[in-house]
């Protein structure tokens, strides 16, 4: 092999050693060139340097990928329970897991070679926004946020998250504290509650039920701190959907339901403002404060991210109890929270004719929510304490922490006050004004007067479970009678 170098249009001669150093490269590098039939037809590297651009060896096809978001997509999904106004990430249900979903994607028949796990699960990371439902006591976005944050910004971000570990630690003291005060006081009751998460109907462990839309049924449990004793309020999606008015119905039946020696109740529950922290239940805490004997009703919200609470075990032991237990009604799910645990807990079944109207009456009958008689603005978001008392029933109190040092604002239900005192007396819609110094709320109406609807492509995947067998035909009357009332809607699950 002779080694030459052009300089100046003149071929120089070298030895294979300078020729080498001079290029800083091996005799391998040499050979590899050479040996390229470009160069040696003519002397130049038509392809240039080819590393890292050869194809790959098992790359997928186009087809492959598809058949893979293709099956991905054919689960039903829902949004996040917790964080739907903040976040596009949707959820499949709880007893799916990403091998459960690729042992199914195997057993299909496919037009091209399934794919391997590992290039499924990369395509569910990579084309999905979408997650596994997971405990919510496990997640705190804040402190894995501030855990991941550099240095620089750690120390920027430190008071903040201080504050935020500081309303975490208060509450979890206040609410030991008040469950101590309901253990020794007869007159105080002490409760957290919360909305478990959709409970799918049916709830079966066969492949293709994971792919067909299926029946909502909520659950709204009431846990009491000194007894232990558990009211869950259960309903399907044709007596309801889930919201404030009906967070607002469920406790005002636990309320009016406590005994009467009762005069003075606290609440705990997270922070969703849809169901807990919201106008509807203050409208039903002022009511019920009128017209029983409780005296005071007291909200107090967990830190976000660290709601843990006693309900949340309730929840639990019914997600641990329906493992590998089919469900093919509403009814399964009455009867197996029921028998969760040795000390049964209370269901109370809810119809379309138990609900009332909170949302309406709150808009109509609380002129003022926003603006404090200190003249202070209120942001819904930030408050952790609102308390209603008998003794004014034309305000409510609030507080941003749970500090005791720190005073209640009074927020007037009114938007300006008026010249003559006005007593608040709660009445039936047909009562009228008692006389001229008496004011009269209404009490809430009925919200529905039949079942709601189902849309029809939830019909037919209900039906379709049905008459495949995986329903039991002794359950099919009442998908059957879900057609009643059954309007021409536009599936938006």
């Amino acid at each position: 092999m002779i080694y030459n170098f052009t300089v100046d249009g003149v071929v120089i001669r070298v030895c294979k050693k300078f020729f080498l150093k001079t290029l800083g490269i091996d005799e391998k590098t040499v050979r590899v060139v050479v040996r390229n039939s470009s160069v040696k037809s003519t002397g130049i590297d038509l392809h240039g340097d080819m590393r890292g651009k050869h194809p790959k060896k098992h790359a997928l096809s186009a087809e492959q990928i598809q058949s893979v978001k293709d099956h991905i997509g054919s689960f039903p999904v829902v949004d996040s329970h917790y964080c739907r106004k903040t976040s596009m990430r949707q959820y499949l249900e709880h007893s799916l897991t990403i091998s459960k979903m690729y042992d199914l994607y195997c057993q299909q028949k496919w037009n091209t070679v399934p794919v391997k796990k590992t290039s499924y699960v990369k395509i569910f990371n990579s084309e999905f926004n979408i997650g596994f439902y997971k405990p919510r006591k496990d997640q705190c976005d804040e402190c894995d946020i501030f855990e991941k944050m550099t240095e620089d910004y750690r120390l920027k971000n430190t008071g903040k998250h201080q504050r935020h570990l500081r309303r975490k630690e208060q509450s979890r003291r206040h609410k030991e504290v008040d469950k101590t005060a309901a253990k020794c006081n007869s007159h105080v009751k002490t409760a957290t509650f919360d909305m478990q998460k959709v409970l799918v109907t049916p709830s079966l462990m066969i492949s293709r039920a994971y792919y067909l839309r299926k029946l909502s049924t909520y659950n709204l449990t009431v846990f009491d701190l000194a007894t232990a004793d558990v009211t869950s309020y259960m309903w399907d999606e044709s007596q309801d959907s889930k919201g404030s008015s009906e967070s607002a119905t469920c406790l005002q039946k636990w309320l009016t339901a406590l005994p009467s020696d009762i005069t003075h109740v606290i609440l705990y529950s997270d922070t969703a403002a849809g169901q807990n922290r919201n106008q509807s239940v203050l409208m039903m805490y002022m009511q019920v404060v009128s017209f029983s004997n409780i005296t005071v009703i007291e909200h107090k919200f967990m830190e976000s991210g660290h709601s843990q609470m006693e309900v949340d075990s309730v929840h639990a032991r019914i997600e641990q109890k329906c493992r590998n237990v089919p469900i093919y009604t509403p009814d399964g799910w009455y009867t197996l929270v029921r028998s969760s645990c040795k000390k049964p807990y209370n269901v109370v079944e809810l119809q379309f004719n138990d609900w009332k109207a909170w949302k309406y009456l709150a808009q109509t009958e609380l002129r003022n929510t926003k603006k404090a008689d200190d003249g202070t603005t209120l942001n819904w978001l930030k408050l952790k304490w609102i308390k209603v008392t008998k003794y004014d029933q034309e305000a409510f109190y609030v507080k941003e922490e749970l500090d005791n040092e720190i005073p209640f604002k009074r927020v007037s239900i009114k938007k300006a006050p008026r010249k003559s005192h006005r007593t608040t007396v709660i009445v039936d819609r047909v009562a009228t004004e008692l006389d001229n110094d008496v004011k009269v709320i209404p009490l809430p109406s009925q919200l529905y007067h039949s079942r709601l609807p189902i849309s029809k492509v939830k019909i037919a995947d209900l039906q379709q479970l049905v008459a495949s067998g995986a329903i039991q035909q002794n359950y099919r009357s009442f998908y059957d009678n879900l057609n009643e009332n059954l309007d021409n809607l536009v599936e938006n699950d």
